[in-house]
Order: C-alpha cells, then structure tokens, then sequence
C-alpha cells in the first residue's frame, strides 16, 4: 500500500503525478501523449485498463464546439476500458479505446457516445493532493481551493458475493462532470456529489460505471442497466429525499444523524456501488480505500486509526452547513 501528498501547478501537472505514482504502483503505462488541448494518458493493471485526460478551458468530452464556457472544463476526465489501441480514432480519441463503456446516444450526444466523466474547477494550482494505491485500487483526493476538493476513483470493488471474474467490478467514479459552478452547467447538487450520479432519465452529468456481468452499467440503459450511486442522489440541506427509497438505504438519513447526540458518534460508513438489474437497485461491492462520515464530527485532514487501519478525513467537496460529508480514505492497514 502507498500514500503521497503534495502540490501540483494545475490539471496538467496533477495528471503527471498520478501518472508516475501509479507506474510505481505496478500500473503500466501505455502511452502519454501531449494533444492540442492537454494530455492524454493510457494504463492498465492487468485487465483493467483506464484512460484518462487533462484539459485546461476545453471540454474533453463532447463532440460540439460551444460557444460559450458552458462546457469548457478545466481538470481531469476519466474513461476506463477493457483494452488499448495505439492508435485511437474519433473527436475526442482520449476515451475511444476498445471495450470502453458505450452510452446510450438517445440521452447523450458526447463523441463518440462513449463514457467519460471528469473532475472539475481545477482553473490554478492544486493546493494538496492525496494519492492512496492499494493493489489494483486508487484513489485522489485534490484541493482545487482552500478547503476544496475534487476526487477520483477506481480499481476492483470487494464485492458482495459472486460478481464474475475480473475485470467485473471494475468501477470508475469521479465527484464531478462537465461544467465547473452554478453558472457554468451545473448545479451545486452536482458539484457537490461524490461517487453519485443522476440515473434513468436525468443522466445529464453521469459520474460513475461499473463492469458487471461482463458489460458495463452507465447511465442511459445498457444490457446490465444502468450504474446505482453509492450516495443517494440529494441535494441541499439535511432532510432526506423521497427518491433515496429507489436506491438502498437512506444514506443521507444516516448522515445526517451524524455526530449522534449521544456519544458524539460518526460512523464509517462503505463507500458502495451498485447496478440497476431486473429493475431493481443491486449494491454489489465497496471501495476499499473510502468511507463515507459527515465532515461535523472531524477537522479537514484529520488522521484517525479504527483497528488496525489509519484513515484520513477529507470534505466530499466542502465542508459547509448544506453539504457537510466526508471521505474517509484509508492510507494504511492493507
């Protein structure tokens, strides 16, 4: 297992230092290639295979060429896939490598109608970084702004049960997609997600996939179904929506119960994903690297041991009144 900090100049940089921290994690790299609008960057770890993209003002994803900021992203968008070509085609070349999930294109309209979902505001330096590999799993966290932070990840689940030989279970997740605020695409509910997307017909903003039954789950349908987010998908405040029924549990219940009256309590909750199957939510594994908790019972950066594992505690996004959860990363006890 291995843990680094530090700084990074911008996007371009970050992306440079999560290229060598996961090379020397037993990832090979595939390529690395500068492009008009940043770099592109190919690895893999056996059959999981990602791609990933730094783009400074551009947008990494769509075909169109708007005319606006609208869409023009600033940070790192991720896609993974099942192989590599030397020698990708299509408008955004980045995320058309083969096996790579496939959106339904009567909800989308991005190039090539393949996944890719990105972390977003990286417009200067990032102020911290965190970078935690364990095995084939990875995970970022990035202080875009004091206090702060986007997040990236990936890797095997631990499954629930039986889910298919690797790579089934390889999930991608990102905290934030196209856009970058409020007034350029999205809204704060978005912005302020993590390991969470919107499903069936509001899948505008998907940040998250899956490989299951060996096909992927994303947003808009496939032959799985589309991917179910870990967290609820809320918005402002601490009541609870009526749709967290359709996923499992309310989460967003449990968090907001969080520190407890009695106690001062703030459980470590798993970080899960599932699939939409047979028209129903499936949670089917966890990350191991992550739990969720509420920012309220912890300072930003705080270091806790539960067991025999040290974790490290970190704003999902920020850590205010409308949306105070967290990310507990687990940094050591592999």
């Amino acid at each position: 297992m291995d843990y680094e900090t530090g700084s990074a100049t911008d996007a371009h940089d970050m992306l440079d230092k999560i290229r060598t921290f996961l090379v020397a994690n037993g990832w090979t790299q595939n390529d690395y290639v500068s492009e008009t609008y940043g770099y592109r960057l190919h690895l893999n770890k056996g059959p999981l295979y990602i791609n990933m993209f730094s783009g400074i003002a551009t947008d990494p994803i769509s075909a169109n060429t708007w005319y606006s900021t609208t869409y023009r992203m600033s940070g790192i968008a991720v896609s993974p896939s099942t192989g590599f070509t030397a020698s990708p085609t299509g408008a955004k070349a980045w995320k058309n490598m083969l096996g790579a999930p496939v959106h339904d294109p009567s909800y989308f309209d991005y190039a090539d109608d393949i996944f890719g979902c990105a972390v977003a505001d990286m417009t200067g330096a990032v102020i911290s970084y965190h970078l935690v590999a364990d095995g084939d799993q990875f995970i970022a966290a990035m202080e875009i702004s004091t206090g702060v932070y986007r997040w990236i990840a990936f890797g095997l689940l631990d499954a629930y049960g039986s889910i298919g030989s690797s790579p089934n279970g390889f999930y991608v997740s990102t905290s934030s997609c196209m856009g970058g605020s409020s007034s350029s695409g999205l809204g704060y509910e978005e912005l302020r997600r993590i390991f969470a997307h919107m499903r069936s017909s509001d899948t505008s903003y998907p940040n998250a996939t899956v490989r299951f039954n060996n096909a992927w789950a994303v947003p808009g349908g496939n032959p799985v179904g589309d991917v179910a987010q870990p967290i609820s998908a809320i918005g402002y405040g601490y009541t609870p929506y009526q749709d967290t029924s359709i996923t499992w549990g309310a989460m967003h219940g449990l968090l907001s119960s969080m520190p407890a009256d009695i106690g001062g309590l703030s459980p470590l909750l798993p970080a899960q994903i599932g699939v939409v199957y047979s028209g129903n939510p499936v949670p089917i594994g966890h990350f191991g690297l992550a739990r969720i908790t509420h920012m309220d019972g912890f300072s930003v950066g705080q270091s806790i041991t539960v067991g025999s594992e040290d974790f490290v505690v970190l704003p999902c996004n920020n850590a205010d009144f409308d949306y105070p959860y967290a990310i507990a990363i687990r940094v050591t006890g592999a």
